[in-house]
């Protein structure tokens, strides 16, 4: 039932999900597929929907690809590759109205086709680049809003993007022990301006079990169809002013191999993200879409991890982040400290079947709206076999087996400060190969 009088549900959301996953090579042509969909209830009525009604949203996605990679040379091959991906998504939800609850349906539909061709080739001994082009085409970008019974339309929007890139991507072993990394790639929108994106490493072997890394690299991404285009006067404004974001960091990596089972990883990196796409809520009412601000992210990472031949394996990692806004001050629902620890135990040595508990550690978030969420352990724990039969694989897994509590802090169009989440989630997996 109700939690309480804020309209917070225990145990009475749910979601359905499959996944399709499969591969078929014949002659050097290899054929790939994606398929899921998921299907989730929202029975807390978000975003004032009417309370405990059957409102739903789901998620269809669909991949194919198919591709090719033929030897020109000793030295040079060629790749190619031609793909399809779909993605549906749409939102049943029950509003109130004054002749009583009304439904209503969201929906969003993308459809994009592409093609990539890539050349790869190797300098003897001193190092290998590519060099490709790809042409992509969103040939359906579709947005849509009604209330049903009685039928009223708030909005279709139909939109298109054409996509021309080239990247070029080169290393070159400046001596033994000591390579270089140079690359770029150049993404021409026809809704955008032309962009460049640069990235370039360094590897230095100091000795055979000590590697030193320093890593560059920049991205952007586009506004999308709903934060450009959405006219709605609830939902977001959309604004077809906005900027790409842009996205630029560097890491520094320390890597430790003090044998062939085991190694050591400590990495500081920094990164910046500016003209952020957000908007701003005041009143229950959205604003709109508005290029509003940077992101500095600092920290430092450190993993170990190692295997014995009996197939004994672990994991021990862990992260500080210091995440800033446009302000300077930190951003208090990221959690600065992070922990990931596990260990997989074959049930008898070189076993195929296997058991892997992990600790995850959280450090504590604030709400804007003054809540908070304290430190969180939460243990999951697969079990599985690689092996049931000739190609047959499948792992049972359960996260947040002690079922603690792991709320999540939440925006302040919201009336309460967090969103509880505790409770378990199962997931069975199956794999075959032939």
């Amino acid at each position: 039932g109700m939690d309480s009088a804020d309209g917070i549900f225990r145990g009475k959301d749910g979601m359905a999900a499959q996944r399709f996953t499969g591969r078929l090579s014949y002659q050097k042509v290899n054929f790939l597929i994606n398929a899921s969909s998921r299907t989730k209830s929202i029975p807390g009525a978000s975003y004032g929907a009417e309370f405990d009604a059957p409102n739903t949203t789901t998620d269809d996605i669909l991949n194919l690809e198919v591709n090719t990679q033929r030897t020109l040379s000793d030295h040079h091959s060629l790749l190619f590759r031609t793909y399809h991906d779909r993605q549906k998504y749409h939102q049943d939800t029950y509003f109130p109205k004054d002749d009583g609850p009304r439904r209503n349906w969201d929906s969003s539909t993308t459809g994009i086709v592409g093609s990539e061709c890539r050349l790869i080739g190797d300098w003897v001994g001193r190092g290998r680049y590519i060099v490709g082009v790809e042409a992509q085409t969103a040939y359906r970008l579709n947005l849509a809003n009604a209330d049903l019974e009685p039928y009223e339309l708030a909005y279709k929007l139909d939109g298109q993007y054409r996509l021309r890139s080239a990247y070029v991507e080169g290393m070159v072993v400046v001596r033994p022990g000591l390579q270089l990394t140079l690359g770029g790639r150049t993404d021409d929108y026809s809704l955008f301006p032309r962009e460049w994106n640069p990235r370039g490493g360094v590897v230095y072997s100091v000795s055979p079990t000590l590697t030193l890394k320093a890593l560059y690299g920049h991205a952007f991404r586009i506004p999308n169809n709903f934060e450009r285009n959405i006219p709605s006067p609830v939902s977001p404004q959309g604004n077809r002013h906005l900027e790409p974001e842009h996205a630029g960091g560097t890491e520094g990596v320390v890597l430790f191999q003090p044998n062939r089972d085991e190694s050591v990883q400590l990495s500081l990196f920094s990164y910046r993200v500016t003209n952020v796409v957000s908007q701003l809520v005041a009143d229950g009412i959205y604003g709109e879409f508005l290029n509003s601000g940077n992101i500095q992210t600092k920290g430092v990472d450190v993993a170990w991890r190692g295997h014995r031949d009996s197939g004994f394996s672990w994991y021990v990692g862990g992260s500080y982040t210091d995440a800033t806004g446009s302000t300077g001050h930190h951003l208090e629902n990221s959690p600065q400290w992070l922990s990931a620890n596990g260990i997989s135990i074959p049930l008898k040595s070189r076993s195929q079947w296997y058991v892997s508990p992990m600790l995850r550690v959280i450090s504590p978030l604030k709400a804007q709206n003054n809540g908070s969420v304290p430190w969180r352990e939460i243990v999951d724990l697969t079990v599985g076999s690689n092996r049931l039969a000739n190609g047959l694989s499948a792992s049972l897994s359960i996260y947040n087996l002690f079922g603690a509590d792991n709320p999540t802090v939440v925006g302040n169009q919201l009336s309460f400060p967090t969103m509880p989440s505790e409770g378990r989630t199962f997931r069975l997996q199956l794999g075959y190969s032939f």
